[in-house]
């Protein structure tokens, strides 16, 4: 602890992939051993070096579970990690760079892709960059009930003073790598993740109360960051969804 503590802010850029609730380890062995960058077996032990990767390391958490508190039962809040199976296996790969540029994102998607394409029709959860700006979702695949987790901080932190680039909540992207942002002159689609309209894209501008909107918006009755996904002829709201975390606010 004492040495990330220690870390310039701001210095780094993170890269990274998970892969949960996996039933065994077939669809990475072979690139645990074999992938010119990451494999155990590598010629080049600082070959991610070449793509401009400062640290990297690869961890294989096996899940022996044993027992579930009644608590965690009803109102699990943790990291989602498949309660509903006691043996599971989790891995993930993590990489740190500090150019902005760097080719080192490119190496972890290209194995991310591998081993998406060995799951091709198996059950298991994934997230990239935990937490991550590169799929939108991150939040609610990451925490096993988001949600409750915001009606938590509703109460415990209504002033917002725990805003943190990504934590629970916020809407601040200022950590995330910008290979996965949206560059100038790029529209970068903003979608709803959670609520009547999740899975569908923002539709701006709308009306709102008599208020004209042109990004996400935190206006009453809702404490977090909202956006219609369908509007009438008029702008009205018909359906709305929480805005991923990405998204602009007005």
């Amino acid at each position: 602890m004492v040495e990330q503590q220690n870390w310039e802010a701001g210095k780094y850029y993170l890269s990274s992939l998970n892969f949960g609730g996996l039933k065994d380890a077939s669809s990475f062995q072979d690139i645990f051993f074999n992938d010119p960058s990451f494999g155990v077996k590598r010629s080049n032990f600082l070959e991610f070096a070449s793509h401009e990767c400062d640290y990297c390391f690869w961890m294989i958490h096996y899940r022996n579970r044993q027992r579930v508190t009644t608590v965690a039962q009803a109102s699990p809040i943790s990291t989602n990690t498949e309660l509903q199976d006691e043996h599971v296996l989790d891995t993930n790969i993590v990489c740190m760079f500090t150019k902005a540029n760097a080719d080192c994102p490119n190496i972890i998607k290209r194995v991310k892709s591998q081993i998406e394409t060995n799951l091709a029709g198996k059950s298991y959860s994934k997230y990239a960059n935990f937490p991550s700006c590169s799929e939108s979702d991150w939040a609610t695949r990451y925490w096993r009930n988001y949600t409750q987790l915001l009606d938590i901080k509703s109460t415990w932190d209504p002033a917002n003073q725990f805003h943190h680039c990504q934590s629970v909540g916020s809407a601040d992207i200022s950590c995330c790598p910008d290979y996965d942002q949206a560059t100038s002159g790029q529209a970068k689609t903003c979608m709803g993740v959670e609520g009547p309209g999740a899975g569908q894209p923002c539709v701006f501008p709308f009306s709102y109360l008599g208020t004209r909107y042109t990004a996400c918006t935190t206006a009453q009755p809702f404490y977090r960051a909202w956006c219609p996904t369908s509007v009438g002829i008029y702008g009205d709201v018909r359906t709305w969804a929480y805005c991923d975390q990405s998204c602009p606010t007005q």
